[in-house]
């Protein structure tokens, strides 16, 4: 069957991007990047057969709020206009926001969601489950990054089964062909065995079992490839440990250099909703590593996958596993797949076998 265009509204977060620009490799991506700055709704459009094409679109303010009704329906006219210039064009739509505009498309194009997180939980999104359930019965495939994610959906939102698919967060070649030996500059001389996390620190951690980590005498370097949050200063024990090494922020292009830096990756989520449903970049980024990988049972993705190296246990079993960690362990090699190319191969035929099936 010939693959159908997409029109990807948005690509203006990361895992939105990496997975339109996946799926861009495969067939012809035009990815929408709404913003608030002014109206403009008529910019041309040159698709590429071989490359994400970045469309920013401007709205009036409030386009993603509870005033949003009238930019999305300006949005929607845009898309509608760029659709007739396309091959069968499907539009995947990636947040309970865009319910409005789901509303405007439906039965004029085929709609796919992409749920990537667990919005109900964030600050301010009191509505989100509701909206992004409206959003779903409209849609023909309903994606999301974890099962978690999907069997709510099925049990709370009553969407199909066979209306859903499941596409997990994924990583890059580069993370894969990264090692220890590229090591950074600034962590050449820190002691081994460097165990750390990938990201910065926030409350969304358990930071008292990152604490007692740092503490373990079987660890040379806890190192945090990311900054401080907000809610977190250097006077907390982590940061005031002298085995801690905090990177501060750092460019994404060059976080497999830190993963591959890294011994073991830790990942130290605690108990929440948000973290329960979520699907760790993070995790796919040390399985690639060859790390060995240490993580509390807070994540039903991170529970549910079997790979070599990968300890999955409380808070005091981890510590018990680390206590005896060598200072610098061969790397693992994980046939798995775990590329974002991956994930597009898989959702591409998902969406050809549904749509075909509809059609």
């Amino acid at each position: 069957m010939p693959q159908r265009d997409i029109i990807f509204v948005d690509v203006n977060s990361i895992w939105h991007r990496r997975i339109a620009s996946a799926l861009a490799e495969r067939c012809r991506v035009i990815g929408l990047a709404p913003s608030s700055e002014r109206l403009v709704l008529s910019q041309s459009v040159e698709p590429s057969l071989d490359a994400l094409v970045i469309e920013t679109i401007r709205l009036p303010r409030g386009w993603a709020s509870v005033t949003a009704p009238l930019a999305q329906r300006l949005l929607a006219r845009f898309i509608m206009r760029l659709g007739k210039k396309l091959r069968d064009p499907l539009v995947i739509l990636t947040s309970p926001a865009y319910e409005p505009l789901s509303r405007y498309l439906y039965g004029r194009l085929p709609i796919l969601t992409y749920i990537a997180d667990d919005y109900g939980s964030y600050d301010g999104w009191r509505a989100a489950l509701s909206r992004q359930r409206a959003m779903q019965s409209r849609a023909q495939l309903n994606v999301f990054v974890s099962d978690a994610l999907r069997q709510r959906a099925i049990e709370q939102h009553g969407v199909p089964w066979r209306r859903t698919f499941v596409s997990p967060n994924a990583t890059e070649p580069r993370f894969v062909s990264s090692s220890n030996d590229a090591i950074p500059t600034s962590l050449k001389q820190l002691p081994r065995p460097i165990v750390g996390v990938l990201g910065g620190l926030s409350s969304r951690l358990d930071l008292s079992f990152l604490e007692s980590i740092a503490s373990l005498p079987s660890v040379g370097t806890f190192l945090v490839a990311g900054p401080l949050g907000t809610d977190i200063d250097a006077s907390h024990p982590l940061i005031k440990n002298p085995k801690t090494f905090v990177t501060g922020r750092l460019p994404h292009e060059d976080m497999h250099l830190y993963a591959g830096a890294m011994d073991a990756g830790i990942i130290p989520y605690a108990p929440s909703d948000l973290n329960h449903y979520c699907s760790p970049m993070r995790l796919f980024d040390h399985l690639a590593s060859g790390a060995r990988i240490f993580a509390l049972p807070t994540c039903e993705q991170v529970r549910s996958i079997a790979a070599e190296g990968l300890f999955v246990g409380s808070a005091p079993d981890l510590l018990g596993e680390l206590s005896n960690f060598p200072d610098q362990p061969a790397r693992i090699h994980r046939d798995m797949p775990i590329l974002w190319k991956d994930r597009a191969s898989a959702l591409l035929k998902a969406t050809a076998n549904l749509i075909g099936d509809a059609n």
